[in-house]
């Protein structure tokens, strides 16, 4: 009898696990900042929460606590015992204000009630600051999702609401590049240039920054502007893996072929099989290249 034959599994969506990865990371973080300007530790927050979120179910206990917050029981009693020592600071600052006021009087006091106003007020401008990118991440990651499906209109139209209502936050200029690759996918290459450009304006560098490079040099190629796309390829040379590169470098060959520039498609070829002559694009650069200098 034939073994039953094993079927393998498809190749994993990468891009789309970093997005959703990129999308949590940023939820969370939204949720560190807003602890903290309440004058919370993060940790403490989440201790918090669980402990409301057990009432009238089941006793918070430092078993369960431990549980619901995924971390050893004796991380979860330094917690616990933490908001003592935080309320002795505050009782500590209390005297040291009350020595302020015998010390110096009703001027010192005002200076302590003025910074403290300033604090405060820093503090609301920080929770709105706050709401408003978690309110923007939120539409914008219903965008993603959208485009992920396929339905590109749909996305590009969020996306644009996103930018144009939350255009100072970072999922504002988010907003840009996602919808770039809108525009990328529906053979839109001018407006995908463009809205890769205005978010290129806002975030300078980083992973996003250089996956936002890398797709308007292929927008750029598929939009007939070679010697832009050439140039935009060989910038990304050694800001992605080996293979990545050999590929810019083979791009930005194809680029100068189409601009009539052979010798200047060889000595990109010619870097690729010095450089990166250890990955798959060698093969091809080999054969290209020998066609080439057979031309001439």
């Amino acid at each position: 009898m034939k073994a039953p034959r094993i079927q393998l599994a498809r190749s994993v969506d990468y891009r789309t696990l970093a997005a959703l990865r990129y999308q949590i990371r940023r939820f969370l973080r939204t949720r560190e900042v807003a602890a903290r300007a309440a004058g919370v530790e993060p940790q403490h927050y989440l201790l918090l929460l669980q402990i409301k979120g057990l009432e009238g179910n089941h006793p918070p206990t430092v078993g369960a606590l431990a549980e619901r917050l995924q971390l050893r029981h004796h991380t979860v009693v330094e917690l616990v015992d933490r908001p003592c020592l935080a309320s002795q600071l505050a009782l500590d600052l209390l005297d040291r204000v009350g020595r302020i006021w015998e010390q110096y009087g009703r001027i010192a006091v005002g200076v302590v009630a003025a910074v403290a106003v300033a604090v405060v007020l820093f503090i609301f401008w920080q929770r709105s600051q706050t709401t408003t990118e978690a309110a923007a991440a939120t539409r914008l990651a219903e965008a993603t999702a959208l485009f992920w499906q396929g339905e590109y209109a749909r996305s590009r139209d969020m996306a644009r609401q996103v930018a144009d209502e939350f255009g100072s936050t970072k999922s504002g200029a988010d907003a840009h590049r996602l919808m770039g690759d809108n525009a990328h996918w529906t053979g839109d290459y001018k407006t995908a240039i463009a809205e890769y450009r205005t978010y290129l304006e806002r975030e300078k560098s980083g992973v996003l920054a250089d996956a936002a490079r890398r797709s308007l040099a292929y927008s750029l190629e598929s939009g007939g502007e070679y010697a832009e796309a050439a140039k935009q390829y060989e910038d990304l040379v050694g800001h992605f893996d080996r293979e990545s590169s050999a590929e810019f470098l083979a791009a930005s060959a194809r680029c100068h072929l189409a601009l009539g520039q052979r010798a200047e498609a060889i000595q990109r070829l010619r870097r690729l099989l010095d450089e990166f002559a250890d990955t798959s694009q060698s093969t091809l650069a080999r054969v290209r290249l020998a066609e080439l200098e057979a031309a001439g």
